[in-house]
């Protein structure tokens, strides 16, 4: 069982696990020892595409699509290109975009924001490894969530009463957690065409002030959510460029 907003993992016995009341069920696959689970991606121009996608709760993003595990999967007309997320071997680069909706069972996730990226040939080939995508943990984590891995069924309980929209961060900024305390943060890239870029901010320039708070206050978390904060939005940051402190302000708008 994950409880996103507890931070909480709890762990059942198989014997004693009973499937909880007012959940929606999910059949799930085993493979490996991960599980898969079958989707319906509607891209932008009306193509629909039956894809088997690995359910990662280690992947930060909600959705990513490999172009080259179909024949009919491809780019979205409007996309950047970077660094697409954290996951648990490192950053995801390939695209960014949208599609028109995800459907996974009764679920409906509509102008879904969607990684794309090249898959190894290697795991296209091996009928064990072979996917379509990953169904990550920046979607899952709109619930709460059990896995039953025993009898292939994932259960999910919606934190919100409303679909929310998927958002990104609007500044070009991505930027990497160090530290002991995992609170010192330094600019791994900046997106081409962005407000950061505008405002001339660099790779490996470390932020030190958010909104003339000190970063040791922040979480990596905290400051993306600021930084996906509503179009128009001004973010003043402090930053230190080798032995140089220097003050920058951008202006968020959306980058697709």
């Amino acid at each position: 069982h994950i409880d996103y907003r507890k931070h909480q993992i709890q762990l059942f016995d198989p014997a004693d696990f009973e499937a909880p009341d007012d959940y929606i069920s999910l059949p799930i696959r085993m493979k490996i020892n991960k599980p898969y689970i079958n989707g319906e991606a509607s891209l932008s121009d009306g193509t629909v595409v039956q894809v088997d996608l690995l359910v990662d709760t280690g992947a930060g993003v909600p959705l990513l699509l490999h172009t080259n595990s179909h024949p009919t999967l491809h780019l979205p007309d409007q996309y950047i290109k970077g660094k697409l997320g954290m996951g648990l071997g490192g950053y995801l680069e390939g695209y960014v975009g949208r599609i028109a909706e995800l459907t996974v069972g009764n679920l409906r996730f509509p102008d879904v924001l969607t990684s794309f990226q090249d898959v190894e040939p290697a795991w296209l080939a091996d009928p064990e490894k072979f996917r379509n995508g990953i169904l990550g943990n920046e979607l899952l984590s709109r619930f709460d969530v059990y896995f039953d891995y025993i009898h292939g069924y994932m259960y999910l309980k919606s934190y919100r009463s409303k679909p929310e929209a998927f958002t990104m961060d609007r500044s070009g900024i991505v930027l990497f957690a160090y530290g002991p305390e995992f609170n010192r943060f330094v600019v791994r890239e900046v997106i081409d065409q962005s407000p950061a870029q505008d405002a001339d901010i660099r790779i490996d320039d470390i932020v030190t002030k958010v909104r003339g708070t000190s970063t040791k206050y922040f979480t990596l978390d905290g400051i993306n959510q600021i930084l996906q904060k509503k179009p128009g939005t001004r973010i003043r940051l402090q930053l230190l460029r080798g032995k140089d402190t220097i003050r920058r302000e951008i202006t968020l708008r959306d980058l697709i």
